[in-house]
């Protein structure tokens, strides 16, 4: 088998609870701790960052300092090792009941360069057991390959992989912060899915797992009812997941005629209930639908308790702001459990609150993550990968929006330098904190020397995770909870 090896990282500050979310107590060993996302299960949520050959699990471990120590992903020896590359993470749960600890935080990792049964890219997503060592925080043994889930596992309503799709180049679980839950529903993109003969189309896939991995239930979406199909809308491009419902976005999607305009796709977990599409057009969604818009290149979805309702940011990096071609914009949104929608508020850099000021190329929104706040109105992470800062160009920032004061931050609060470093493309990739994290960053991908990050939780502390990670160029997410 080809083995690639994942870092451990545990972060270690006496921490806090962000956002007014609950952190369960350290599990003891052989337990479940409380969080989905608590892959050693010491009772704090943690996260992935992945490389070409190499995923680095960020254990939280709440004791103070940095621990280093390393996990190794198994993978068929049928996968050849050209395709062992890893582009998106999340973790599920099968728990069901006591006795059942073994299936309570499993790793999803998306490969979707994978060969399947011959099928060059069709893709594939490995679903792992994390096996914790040791102290339960900072070391850990190798993990286990439950099983693989390819387009022609049964129930996903085909009969064979198919070239190209790119299965897994993005993945969506839901934010439960308990497993008391239940199973968590998977969401799979594959972006470049031939569909009725026309290419690049995309799917997602929505299915519930046994622990055996067979597919309980699913179903797999295309488009909207009534809606037909276009030619590159890159559908599954990015995918968030939230409380029985996941938000697909299309960013190449042709919509009045307007090329790469682009669209979001709400697929209820309820399979009952009819997908819908949006798009700058939709009622209730500001805005006008215009060529190269690229709505939906990132989706992000939560829930406010308070209102008993989703709330949804779209990026549109393509957006023109007046005469500024790709300033980009940020939609939020509010759902009813009909679906129906209403805008929160529409961002650019012009917005007043909004740290810096629209620029030619910036593509405010390339990459959303939400922060969820509890029993207040929903705030997001933002990446600007291709804002100028200072003169460096394309050093890239991430702000927050809907903070009572809106925050921004690029590479000189990493490192401490005295300038910005150019075509770092700092945001290209954000995961927005659960539990007793703060969130994770990535810089570009297709640079020679990235590197991703993490915010710890007191948000006053910024570490770098890894240099030289070497993560895959293309689309995909790159990190994931």
């Amino acid at each position: 088998m080809a083995h690639a090896r994942v870092k451990v990282i545990g972060a270690a500050l006496g921490l806090l609870v962000p956002l007014g979310l609950a952190v369960g107590s350290p599990a003891s060993a052989g337990t479940c701790g409380s969080p989905v996302w608590d892959f050693n299960h010491d009772g704090h949520t943690d996260a992935v960052v992945g490389g070409i050959d190499a995923s680095q699990v960020l254990f939280s471990d709440g004791a103070g300092g940095i621990a280093t120590s390393e996990l190794g992903l198994a993978f068929p020896g049928a996968i050849s090792e050209d395709s062992i590359l890893p582009e998106s993470f999340a973790s599920i749960s099968l728990y069901e009941a006591p006795g059942d600890e073994e299936f309570c935080s499993l790793a999803v990792v998306g490969v979707p360069n994978a060969t399947v049964d011959g099928v060059p890219e069709a893709g594939a997503v490995y679903v792992f057991r994390v096996n914790p060592g040791g102290d339960q925080s900072t070391e850990t043994g190798d993990d286990e390959l439950l099983f693989t889930i390819t387009q022609a596992n049964d129930g996903l309503d085909q009969t064979q992989p198919k070239a190209n799709a790119h299965f897994g180049a993005s993945v969506a679980a839901f934010d439960q912060t308990a497993l008391g839950d239940g199973p968590t529903p998977l969401a799979i993109g594959a972006p470049g899915e031939t569909v009725d003969g026309v290419t690049n189309a995309g799917s997602v896939a929505v299915l519930n797992l046994t622990k055996t991995g067979d597919v309980d239930s699913a179903r797999r979406a295309t488009r909207a009812p009534g809606k037909g199909v276009t030619k590159s809308s890159a559908l599954g491009t990015s995918l968030s997941a939230s409380r029985g419902l996941v938000v697909a976005g299309a960013p190449g999607r042709t919509v009045s005629g307007k090329a790469a305009a682009g669209s979001a796709l709400l697929i209820p977990t309820d399979f009952a209930k009819s997908a819908k599409e949006v798009t700058q057009s939709t009622s209730g969604v500001q805005g006008t639908v215009e060529t190269s818009d690229h709505f939906g290149q990132s989706v992000a979805a939560t829930w406010n308790a308070t209102l008993n309702r989703h709330e949804i940011g779209i990026g549109i990096p393509g957006e023109n702001v007046g005469t500024v071609i790709d300033g980009g914009q940020v939609t939020t949104l509010r759902s009813t459990s009909g679906l129906s929608l209403t805008t929160i508020k529409s961002f650019t850099q012009n917005t007043s609150g909004v740290p810096g000021s629209v620029e030619k190329g910036d593509k405010f929104g390339q990459s959303i993550a939400a922060l969820t706040r509890g029993t207040q109105a929903s705030a997001w992470l933002v990446g600007v990968p291709f804002e100028n800062v200072g003169s460096a160009v394309d050093s890239g920032q991430i702000q927050t929006l809907g903070e009572s004061k809106n925050r921004s931050w690029d590479d000189t609060d990493v490192f401490d330098n005295d300038s910005p470093s150019a075509q770092l493309r700092f945001g290209t990739e954000i995961v927005g904190p659960r539990g007793d994290r703060g969130p994770i960053w990535l810089a570009d991908y297709q640079l020679d020397d990235p590197w991703a990050g993490w915010n710890l939780p007191d948000w006053g502390a910024v570490e770098l995770i890894e240099e030289h990670v070497e993560l895959q160029s293309g689309s995909g997410t790159a990190i994931g909870g």
